[in-house]
């Protein structure tokens, strides 16, 4: 059953960061061996929102796309190697790679019943397709 009707924006505010952020924590906690503390301090969240995406109390959706899955671990692995890295950083550019690979559009469409999830801002990106 569709959701009421969300913006684009709204959409990846509400589900797809969520679902980013739930991927890189467990693999910063299950494949890097950090504790959810230092993952809380390193995405600038707090211990409660890292249990909660730990337990999907947090972000229902998933995001089932192995290159998705391969940036979550490149980025991972440069957070571990480099503290100076900047969450938005990491955040927009795993955004980025989901709008990309039409990930966006699919999941838009499923949970709205939309055609496609198209914006002003998201039109003028489309030449980096």
């Amino acid at each position: 059953m569709p959701m009421p009707m969300k913006t684009p924006c709204e959409f990846i505010i509400w589900y797809v960061l969520p679902a980013l952020r739930k991927q890189l924590a467990q693999t910063l906690i299950r494949e890097y061996g950090m504790n959810q503390a230092e993952v809380a301090k390193r995405m600038g969240v707090s211990e409660a929102a890292i249990s909660q995406y730990l337990s999907s109390k947090r972000a229902k959706m998933e995001i089932d796309d192995q290159g998705i899955h391969a940036s979550v671990k490149t980025w991972a692995k440069r957070m571990l190697d480099d503290d100076s890295i900047n969450m938005a950083t990491v955040t927009c550019s795993l955004c980025d790679d989901v709008r990309k690979a039409g990930i966006l559009d699919e999941m838009y469409q499923e949970q709205t019943g939309l055609p496609k999830a198209t914006c002003p801002w998201m039109s003028g990106l489309e030449g980096d397709k």
